[in-house]
């Protein structure tokens, strides 16, 4: 049987994003600087449904919105 693929989820708001995979998703406290998506990494501890999140989803989800913001030509920070 063929692995299906996770939908992915990335929204940027005035003062947090969305993102996560399938139906985990986590809102994450960031800001806008010009060109520089800022992300507070202190602020993921849980998905929005309340499960923690682990590291490897951690990496998993910094990996994300990097490519996410490659794709919107933003540079991004991570603090």
């Amino acid at each position: 049987m063929a692995k299906q693929a996770r939908v992915s989820l990335f929204e940027i708001g005035d003062d947090f994003l969305r993102a996560g995979f399938g139906a985990r998703t986590a809102r994450i406290a960031c800001h806008r600087e010009d060109n520089v998506l800022v992300v507070k990494l202190d602020s993921v501890e849980a998905w929005e449904n309340g499960e923690e999140i682990s590291l490897d989803e951690l990496n998993r989800l910094c990996a994300l919105i990097e490519r996410e913001c490659d794709e919107r030509e933003l540079e991004v920070e991570f603090e």
